[in-house]
């Protein structure tokens, strides 16, 4: 689980959370599995996540030979590629809209929201 200090440098929104939570424990589940002798601090350290285009965007350091880096590569591009159908606000089903003057992927409820929003301002 991600200390709450790294939760805190996420940039993105709380419906990005559980995925994640969850990626950083498969993570930390594969390194363990492989360095059992290891602690995954040593090795692997989470550089910057953010959103970008409206997917998540997951940076890290990883200190492993180039099979074990393949696994966790295909962690992570799983989880951006779940970011892009989950609503960046609530975590609910969403889809990427690029209709605004820039790409977030929301729930229908959220986009909503964010046109009244702007119809508004």
């Amino acid at each position: 689980m991600p200390k709450e200090q790294d939760k805190n440098r996420w940039d993105c929104g709380a419906g990005w959370h559980d995925i994640l939570d969850r990626l950083t424990a498969d993570i930390k589940a594969v390194i363990t599995a492989i360095t059992p002798r290891v602690k995954v601090d040593k090795v692997f350290k989470i550089l910057q996540v953010k959103e970008k285009f409206g997917c998540l965007r997951y940076y890290y350091y990883l200190d492993l030979n180039e099979a074990h880096r393949n696994k966790i590569y295909a962690l992570v591009r799983a989880a951006e590629k779940e970011s892009s159908q989950t609503c960046e606000t609530c975590g609910k089903p969403g889809k990427v809209h690029n209709d605004l003057s820039w790409v977030k992927t929301l729930c229908d409820v959220h986009r909503t929201e964010l046109d009244i929003k702007y119809i508004i301002e």
